[in-house]
């Protein structure tokens, strides 16, 4: 590819001959005009060049410029859409406009805009194609030269404007290929110690909370570095990330603030201690590939990978963004921009918008802008093109676009997402709706290198469109997905095609709650068919997740069949809820351990599930915690089958059970013959007992992209990169401590960092100031009347982060000297299949003061006085033999008295093994009460 020379900042337009003459006054002006009138009035075809050594000034209508350069082709895209403009202006035209743009690289300072009046028509479209045998390249980044040697293995450039803020970017290309802003950790992640403030479960979206104005962070993870202002905090939530400046930093208190506030609370809500890094400090700049700007000397600083010469490398820095190609129809106007067609054409380097008000991702990167950010765009193909190198999002078909192509583009190396069809806001006028749109063979990876929660291709409020024989990998959030209405309110998504596309690598250890193909909201007539999704891996924090084909919230009306889901982290198949949809004649194999789930029952038909072959490894065929047998489901005409040879459970109970409930009567548990499902070759040999039973082959000939052997080399032959050289990131810290004194509550209020049942009845839950030693406040429960529950008022707390080591919990009880109650404290394991919980250590301290555990009475606690209780036990039970009890120890501390010590006191119920959930509850009569205060759970080390 021919390039561009070109300084630091565009080359001005050349307006004097070579020899240093100047054309005569308005030659090549009148030339082009008269040419103009002639096309008008001929009607015929027109053509015309671009070129790098081209003249704007000039027609266009030459391939290259004359002898005497009084005329030639033109330079720009910019300028090529000017002289469209001007043809069409001229008159009406019956025959197509040809653009022939050669090889190079064209930089542009600005988005370059197409208007209603740049349309063709469909007899006459305007075609913007490259030459014959060229690729040429629409930049909006700008080159880096004049590099030296600097300290160490450092190499540093000046940056024209950046000391004075007027080029600031912040991504780096060297050679083509992405390069990192310096960061800490180099892999993996640091780990916030604890929340500004307590989290409130039921309002966790009240964006005035604490928790989402900062953290607390663990001592030497945040400093004051060098241009502190510059840094950067990346919070990973459960399906998204949020970025940060700091806006205040305690280092005493270990708590830092920042700008803008996140969208979501950060700690204590999905991940305990939630992962962050930092980046774009200079400290941090400590291994190859690394970059750094240094906006106070105007210095780039990078350290080169191996074998990169310095003097000799192409390094490109965006200059424009997040936008390089805007279409501005005005759809509610009835304007449009329509057939154009842009073809082998490349548009790269965009830059991100990262600001301390910047909006924050909510769920896909919607936030985000797009390279190519279409509205109003109809009638429009983009075939043979790239879009790489984005900033934020790749390609954005808004309100008001339909009829559009997008076909064998190559879309990678993104910000954010790939490509958006549907509009940002409701766009359900007929004016502004977004129907009928292809995106069809097509090759969409490697996005979400700085919004990583992002997806392949989404759909949002967008009907009767098709998404098909694309491949799509390397998103950190979903693949793809359909619709963007939460629950069952009204949307105007319906009648969507996702078909044979080639899913993935998603979710790639990040995120645990995305997928390879996701749908949200009501979406009648959308189909999912003959689509192969494989290596779903969610976080290692939260191995729950992950899932191949996942239904969100209120997914309705869609038909999922004839797909191919493997080697997912968990649920080859899961919806969340939604009503009557239809999953038929798909494999589903290597789930997890929850292969097919339902988490939500409702009193309609969730799902029926027919005809589906489903292999799973793990013991069990359907969830046992997101349980199809608690839901509205319809199973029948499955084959199952598990690796072992023994009987796969159902949500917890064999396949006998399983059937008395109505469900898979006509299923059966069989081998189903797979040629190689080890190596993932799910073709089912001649003697298959699913197809005696009806089922129909999958071929996967079609599934993925197509065509000749040069377009389909690089996804389908050629072996996945390998990942760096890097080492293993550091295992995550132990889960921090929860305490809850409840000083923090004001006295006649309830605690937010528990789940309260009943959550709105003060008069049987709130703070007093009565507590413990050492204390103001304490937990008051009081059996109020009207309760719905006997185990009411009730507290407790989920936790699934202890997976290992031992734990303490510990509290301080006190039962009313005037009414005492029933008390009842409790651990549990909410993980035992087939059954909702075990009870593992339970204390019962009676009416009559005394406290009892493991079948015992242990001592005598006087009414009206404080009893401190402590718990020791294992994380995880490994019993030696299938019944063999788990064992705790006790310390009870009654004030004035000596402590007294338990060992291997026996846990309640002998299935219990591993602890998910601690609470109290009521067992005493009407208006009884007693109180809680100081409640902790820790790892034994960080006890003591």
């Amino acid at each position: 590819m021919q390039a561009r020379k070109c300084d630091a900042l565009p080359v001005p337009v050349r307006r004097t001959r070579e020899d240093g003459t100047r054309p005569k006054r308005g030659g090549p002006v009148l030339l082009m005009i008269a040419a103009l009138v002639m096309l008008g009035a001929r009607a015929e075809p027109a053509t015309l060049h671009v070129s790098t050594n081209g003249n704007d000034a000039w027609s266009g209508r030459l391939a290259a410029p004359d002898a005497g350069r009084t005329d030639g082709p033109l330079a720009t895209l910019q300028g090529a859409r000017d002289a469209v403009r001007r043809i069409s202006a001229a008159g009406q035209r019956n025959e197509p406009i040809n653009v022939v743009i050669g090889g190079g690289v064209y930089r542009v300072e600005s988005a370059v805009e197409f208007l209603p009046e740049d349309s063709g028509t469909q007899a006459a479209p305007v075609i913007y194609a490259a030459e014959t045998g060229a690729r040429p390249l629409i930049s909006g980044g700008r080159p880096i030269a004049g590099w030296r040697k600097a300290d160490g293995a450092l190499w540093e450039a000046e940056v024209p404007g950046a000391k004075e803020g007027r080029w600031v970017f912040h991504q780096l290309f060297v050679n083509g290929q992405r390069r990192t802003r310096a960061r800490t950790p180099n892999v993996g992640y640091l780990y916030t110690e604890g929340t500004l403030g307590p989290i409130d479960r039921e309002h966790w979206y009240d964006i005035k909370a604490e928790a989402h104005r900062g953290f607390v962070y663990r001592k030497g993870d945040i400093t004051r570095w060098n241009r502190f202002d510059d840094a950067m905090i990346v919070v990973y939530h459960s399906w998204t990330t949020s970025i940060h400046f700091i806006s205040a930093l305690d280092e005493t208190k270990r708590t830092v603030r920042l700008a803008p506030i996140s969208t979501w609370p950060i700690g204590y809500w999905w991940e305990y201690n939630t992962r962050f890094h930092v980046e774009n400090v200079r400290e941090a700049l400590d291994q190859p590939g690394e970059w750094y700007l240094d906006r106070s000397t105007g210095t780039l600083l990078y350290w080169p990978m191996p074998g990169e010469d310095m003097t000799r490398a192409e390094v490109v820095a965006p200059a424009v963004g997040p936008t390089l190609i805007r279409f501005k129809g005005q759809p509610s106007a009835k304007r449009y921009v329509e057939h154009v067609t842009f073809r082998g054409l490349s548009f790269q380097h965009t830059d991100c918008l990262l600001t301390r008000d910047m909006p924050l991702d909510q769920q896909g990167a919607t936030e985000r802008q797009p390279l190519v950010d279409a509205v109003g765009l109809r009638h429009a193909v983009f075939e043979g093109c790239e879009v790489a190198h984005a900033g934020e999002n790749g390609v954005w078909l808004d309100a008001g676009c339909s009829d559009n192509t997008l076909s064998r583009c190559h879309i990678h190396d993104l910000g954010a997402s790939g490509v958006y069809i549907g509009p940002r806001g409701a766009g359900d006028t007929p004016e502004t709706a977004v129907a009928r749109n292809v995106v069809d063979n097509c090759w969409v990876h490697d996005g979400s290198n700085i919004f990583r929660g992002s997806q392949g291709v989404w759909i949002g409020r967008a009907s009767y469109n098709q998404v098909t024989h694309n491949e799509i990998s390397d998103f950190h959030h979903l693949g793809i997905s359909v619709g963007h209405s939460w629950g069952y309110a009204p949307s105007s998504a319906n009648h969507n095609t996702v078909a044979f596309n080639h899913v993935h690598h998603i979710c790639n250890g990040y995120f645990s709650d995305g997928g390879g193909i996701y749908t949200l909201g009501i979406s009648p007539g959308t189909v999912i068919r003959n689509n192969v999704v494989h290596d779903v891996v969610p976080t290692p924090l939260m191995p729950v997740g992950g899932c191949g084909i996942y239904l969100d919230e209120g997914s309705s009306g869609i038909v999922v069949e004839d797909n191919i889901v493997s080697h997912v982290g968990a649920a080859a198949f899961t919806q969340h809820y939604g009503k009557e949809n239809v999953v038929r004649n798909n494999v589903f194999a290597f789930g997890g351990h929850d292969p097919v789930c339902c988490a939500r029952p409702e009193d309609h038909l969730s799902y029926t599930f027919e005809g589906n072959i489903v292999l799973s490894s793990a013991g069990q065929a359907t969830s046992d915690h997101y349980s199809p047998l608690k839901a509205r489901t319809e199973f029948r005409r499955n084959l199952y089958w598990d690796l072992s040879g023994k009987p796969p459970l159902f949500s917890g109970v064999s396949f006998t059970e399983w059937q008395r409930t109505g469900r898979d009567r006509d299923s059966r548990i069989a081998d189903p013959q797979f040629v190689d499902a080890k190596a993932s070759d799910f073709r089912l040999k001649p003697n298959s007992p699913a197809l005696a039973m009806g089922f129909r082959p999958i071929a996967t000939d079609g599934v993925g992209l197509y065509g000749d052997a040069d377009w389909m080399i690089g996804p389908s032959r050629v072996k996945r990169a390998p990942l760096p050289d890097l080492p293993s990131p550091p295992p995550p810290p132990p889960p921090r401590p929860f305490v809850e004194d409840f000083e923090t509550t004001d006295v006649g209020k309830c605690p937010v960092s528990l789940n309260l049942s009943p959550p709105d009845r003060p008069d049987a839950l709130q703070v007093t100031d009565r507590a413990a030693s050492g204390g103001r406040k304490s937990l008051r429960f009081t059996k109020a009347p009207g309760l719905k529950f006997g185990f009411q008022p009730h507290v407790f707390l989920t936790s699934d982060r202890y997976t290992s080591g031992r734990l303490r919990f510990a509290c301080d009880l006190r039962n009313s000297a005037e009414r005492p109650g029933l008390v009842y404290v409790a651990l549990r394991d909410y993980t035992v299949k087939g059954r909702e919980y075990a009870d593992g250590p339970v204390l019962i301290l009676n009416e009559d003061g005394t406290l009892n555990a493991g079948g015992k009475t242990l001592a005598k606690v006087p009414n009206g006085q404080w009893v401190h209780l402590e718990i020791e036990l294992e994380a995880v039970h490994l019993p030696v033999a299938e019944n063999a009890p788990g064992r705790f120890d006790l310390r009870v501390k009654i004030a004035g008295k000596q402590t007294l010590e338990f060992r291997a006191l026996p846990v309640a119920d002998p299935q219990y093994r591993h602890f998910s959930w601690f609470g109290f509850s009521s067992g005493g009569k009407p208006g009884s009460e007693f109180f809680v205060d100081n409640i902790q759970l820790e790892p034994i080390d960080a006890a003591r």
